[in-house]
């Protein structure tokens, strides 16, 4: 996987209780694998409802997902 990935998704894995085709208990969330969603010169990246996030850290996902709740 691209750009350090791994690490983020074992982050959403306990802090959000999200696999990899799963939904969070809640319903707000899926985590879904792509093979491309046009970022590949920065990586991480996610989409939320049609909107690009890029760069990805932690912290930053974090957020964002927090500002969706």
């Amino acid at each position: 996987m691209i750009g350090g990935v791994n690490s983020i998704i074992e982050y959403l894995e306990k802090t959000y209780a999200l696999s990899i085709g799963g939904t969070s208990e809640d319903g707000m969330f899926s985590l879904l694998e792509a093979e491309c969603i046009g970022s590949c010169d920065h990586p991480p990246a996610m989409l939320i409802d049609d909107k690009l996030f890029e760069g990805l850290t932690i912290d930053k996902i974090g957020s964002i997902l927090n500002s969706y709740r």
